[in-house]
């Protein structure tokens, strides 16, 4: 919001999605950064509870199996790469 207490033009903008502050304003950001595809992406994944199913008695396999969308450069682009 400005000094006034209103929203700026981007707060304006970022209302209209139907998400959390932060993730309308990085995919704002992503337009300009030419990676809106991507950032889709990682926003999408983040909507759902989990994305990796683990049973108990088969724990190992699928570690070794999302051992394989591993990023060392984090999380997020972990996602990415599903």
């Amino acid at each position: 919001s400005d000094e006034e207490g209103l929203l700026t033009r981007v707060g304006r903008r970022m209302a209209e999605f139907p998400l959390d502050p932060t993730q309308s304003k990085v995919l704002l950001a992503s337009v300009d950064l030419g990676c809106a595809e991507e950032l889709l992406t990682i926003v999408a994944m983040l909507s759902v509870e989990t994305l990796f199913y683990r049973p108990k008695d088969k724990a190992a396999e699928a570690d070794q199996k999302k051992s394989k969308f591993y990023q060392a450069e984090g999380d997020h682009l972990t996602l990415l790469c599903v």
